[in-house]
């Protein structure tokens, strides 16, 4: 008798009436239909004491659908088909195998242990705002609010960013904003030395204060942040003299108009490897973010997730994990779509725990909500603010 192994780095994902087979080393899946004898054959080899395989009896009554879920596996070296023998080697399925984390923080902090949780900290951004700022695309990405920063207490910030200095890892610091017009010197040097510092700043403020990027640069790295609808045709005078100071360039595009000028306009600006473009919903223009961001299934199947990105699309939001946001007013965020989570005067790790337990932000997957039964949900991207801002989906498969 012959034996069907897969092998353990396979995913089968199923859906009524259909299948997805995806092979994380080749990055690579394909859509497969059920019929009766395929969806008994695929029960069968999900059960984890079936050790990823299954006896191919000659009894087997062989569908079509079997022979091609068969030639599939084979073809894409995702399993082999070999003589059945009690020394075979076998696998498990591929399963994720993580703490409860959110009871395990609930457990300590009943215990009176705070201390732990704060190791989950990875990033810490401090909003000061600019009178450029736009709270809408703050929600987005790494942009300031419409904020002057004066009633900023930078007493307290550094004492919260003194106390996430507990984290082991704790990469850096972001400051998105008027970085220059209300921070002092003495504060610069005394965070720089906590952990890597980024400063996130409009290109119109820089605009007005070009010296601010030679003093920025000597504390950490520069992004320059240029909505492309505002600003690309003025920045001729920008790139030759101060893109020395400069990490990284943002191009934010809010239409097909603006990526149509980036691309006459910026051909030694795209050359740069420092430049990114992203994509803003500024409240008026879904069609062009549904052009920009739809997910297409063709894409996930031909170079998709490997297989740890799979296992942290199950466990928990890439977008989210790790971070706090510290906004002017002293609040604290897991998310900016959502509610604060406390102010910079409680304890983090607290903040933490309080995040896991309500696990709207950190551990939001695509494991719940509408997409908890769509055979693609941990191949997609983790649920976006993006999605949240405009209540709609990027999904144009289901």
């Amino acid at each position: 008798m012959k034996r069907l192994i897969l092998f353990p780095d396979v995913f089968i994902w199923e859906a009524p009436e259909k299948c997805v087979v995806y092979n994380s080393i080749e990055r690579k899946g394909s859509i497969i239909q059920l019929d009766d004898g395929l969806s008994d054959l695929i029960c069968h080899l999900q059960n984890p004491d079936s050790l990823y395989s299954i006896v191919l009896h000659d009894s087997l009554f062989r569908t079509k659908q079997i022979e091609t879920f068969l030639s599939y596996i084979l073809d894409s070296n995702s399993g082999c088909i070999v003589d059945d023998s009690p020394d075979l080697k076998l696998s498990l399925k591929p399963i994720l195998r993580i703490q409860d984390d959110a009871t395990y923080y609930k457990w300590q902090l009943r215990q009176g242990i705070t201390e732990d949780a704060v190791n989950n900290l990875h990033s810490v951004i401090l909003n000061v705002g600019s009178d450029y700022g736009d709270d809408l695309f703050a929600k987005q990405t790494l942009y300031p609010v419409k904020n002057s920063g004066e009633n900023i207490v930078f007493r307290d910030v550094l004492d919260f960013f003194n106390r996430a200095r507990g984290s082991d890892f704790l990469s850096d610091i972001s400051i998105v904003g008027n970085c220059g017009g209300v921070m002092r010197e003495d504060f610069l040097q005394q965070i720089s030395t906590i952990t890597n510092l980024n400063f996130y700043l409009n290109y119109e403020y820089i605009r007005s204060n070009p010296t601010v990027l030679n003093t920025l640069s000597d504390y950490g790295k520069v992004t320059v942040l240029v909505r492309a609808s505002c600003s690309l045709d003025d920045m001729s005078w920008f790139l030759p003299d101060l893109v020395k100071d400069i990490s990284q360039i943002w191009i934010l595009i809010e239409s097909e108009k603006d990526y149509d000028v980036l691309c006459s306009f910026g051909s030694e600006l795209l050359a740069r490897n420092i430049v990114s473009v992203i994509p803003l919903f500024n409240g008026c223009n879904i069609n062009f973010m549904h052009k920009a961001l739809d997910i297409d299934v063709g894409e996930l199947l031909a170079n998709g997730p490997d297989k740890r990105q799979i296992f942290i699309n199950q466990a928990l939001n890439v977008f989210d994990f790790g971070k706090l946001y510290i906004m002017p007013s002293g609040l604290v965020y897991a998310n900016l779509c959502n509610a604060p989570i406390g102010s910079i005067k409680d304890n983090i790790s607290k903040l933490i725990i309080s995040e896991f337990s309500k696990g709207t932000s950190w551990l939001k997957t695509r494991g719940e909500g509408k997409c908890r039964k769509c055979m693609f949900r941990f191949l997609c991207p983790s649920p976006s603010n993006y999605e949240s801002l405009m209540n709609t989906s990027f999904c144009n498969i289901f």
